[in-house]
């Protein structure tokens, strides 16, 4: 294994000659076919478990943490916001 990756080191230094970055690809393909699983076996990634945060417990944190960026002496609104509507009117 370390001859492997000694052709490696070799072929990735600056000047390395044709035939040296082929003995290096090749070491490189020698490690990944060792590494790989064999033929059929699907590849398996291991990954988190997903989440079931819902919508509500999202937008609460949200607001929370952008509150906590406003200086102490603001004061919270509750101003609504009004968004006109372009092409007809809207109850």
């Amino acid at each position: 294994m370390s001859d492997l990756l000694d052709c490696i080191r070799t072929a990735m230094t600056e000047g390395a000659t044709p035939e040296q970055k082929q003995a290096g690809a090749a070491a490189c393909c020698a490690i990944y076919s060792a590494l790989s699983p064999p033929p059929g076996v699907p590849l398996t990634v291991p990954h988190a478990p997903q989440s079931r945060v819902g919508l509500d417990q999202v937008l609460d944190l949200a607001i929370a943490k952008l509150r906590s960026m406003l200086p102490a002496d603001a004061g919270v609104t509750t101003e609504s916001v009004r968004f006109p509507f372009l092409g007809g009117v809207v109850p």
